[in-house]
């Protein structure tokens, strides 16, 4: 089990998506991961959108996005089928580290 659900660097968070049955991981390094937990395997990894760590993660099951949010100062959303980023929010200068919305999902 450790060699099939071992990661290069770091992760910082985790997040886990009912629907899909993945497990989502954000590194120091920028990387956002998803692992298969039918299969107990790393089914795929995004690199490169994020230029340093990511600090959280927070996934909206209702619209499929998952959220990540970064000490670059930025914040994503990402499709989480697709794992393609969809939307990115810039301005925190001193990084983004925590995340939550409200319920009506006006507001992140």
């Amino acid at each position: 089990l450790r060699n099939r659900m071992s990661a290069k660097d770091v992760q910082l968070c985790l997040q886990y998506d009912r629907s899909s049955r993945s497990l989502f991981s954000g590194a120091i390094d920028g990387t956002l991961s998803r692992w298969d937990m039918q299969n107990m395997c790393l089914a795929e990894t995004r690199r490169g959108q994020h230029k340093q760590a990511i600090n959280d993660l927070l996934a909206v099951d209702d619209i499929s996005l998952l959220a990540s949010a970064s000490s670059d100062g930025t914040i994503l959303m990402w499709d989480m089928e697709t794992m393609r980023p969809k939307k990115m929010f810039k301005g925190h200068k001193k990084g983004a580290f925590h995340l939550a919305y409200s319920t009506d999902y006006r507001c992140m």
